[in-house]
């Protein structure tokens, strides 16, 4: 359930950033509602899941793949070593996390 909650959070915040990247302005009728989904998306992670760094990481590794993905499909710029280095510097945290618990 916690990664349907961060994936639900991260939607919702990518989808935001390509809007403002391709529209180049913030609308604040839909910013609000958005934001206020993504902080209680971020509050539901935050009660399934089993610890706090957990969730941070379930979040951030969702986000930055969506990131990820709408860099390559939506705006068709070609992906830097920097985020991908990120996303398995991520995955080696969540890894390690569940190893050493």
């Amino acid at each position: 359930m916690a990664v349907f909650w961060a994936f639900l959070g991260a939607i919702s915040a990518v989808g935001l950033e390509t809007y403002f990247r391709l529209f180049g302005r913030f609308d604040l009728w839909i910013v609000i509602p958005v934001e206020l989904f993504i902080s209680y998306s971020v509050y539901r992670l935050m009660g399934h899941s089993s610890t706090f760094l957990t969730a941070i990481v379930l979040f951030s590794m969702c986000t930055l793949t969506l990131r990820i993905i709408a860099t390559i499909w939506v705006f068709h710029v070609p992906l830097v070593k920097g985020n991908l280095a990120a996303l398995v510097l991520l995955i080696t945290a969540s890894i390690i996390g569940k190893v050493w618990k």
